[in-house]
């Protein structure tokens, strides 16, 4: 079995076994979809969206998008503030916990679906488009 091929900060090598067809574990290839999705996010000036607060992990996600988006002047300082403060609320929450897990290795990755990146529209030739016409009653 092959193993992610991600390296982390302190020199040790990921050892989640990787996906199909894929050099990274599911974690190491969603999270550099997520620093994409959080680019493309910053490029279209939308809110900042955290991931849904389900356990310790998402928690500990949700801080450092907060963090960056701090740090990049994406997000007021006193609305982060408060967006921390109910990080710090969820993790004390998160203690007591406990879904029952079933621990299960992906063998694909697909992103889902993300509320923060919505679909442009498409855009219109404007020169082809005829005036709305007015129904008088």
């Amino acid at each position: 079995m092959k193993h992610c091929g991600h390296i982390k900060a302190d020199g040790n090598i990921c050892q989640a076994p990787n996906l199909k067809n894929e050099d990274y574990c599911y974690f190491h290839i969603e999270s550099r979809d997520r620093i994409r999705r959080r680019r493309e996010a910053a490029e279209r000036n939308l809110p900042l969206q955290i991931p849904v607060l389900e356990d310790k992990q998402t928690i500990q996600l949700a801080l450092g998008d907060v963090a960056n988006a701090l740090l990049s002047d994406r997000i007021d300082p006193r609305k982060a503030a408060l967006v921390l403060y109910a990080l710090q609320t969820a993790a004390a929450n998160a203690r007591d916990l406990d879904f029952v897990s079933d621990r299960q290795w992906y063998g694909e990755y697909s992103p889902e679906y993300d509320a923060a990146m919505p679909e442009l529209p498409e855009e219109e030739d404007t020169a082809a488009k005829k005036p709305a016409q007015s129904v008088a009653s």
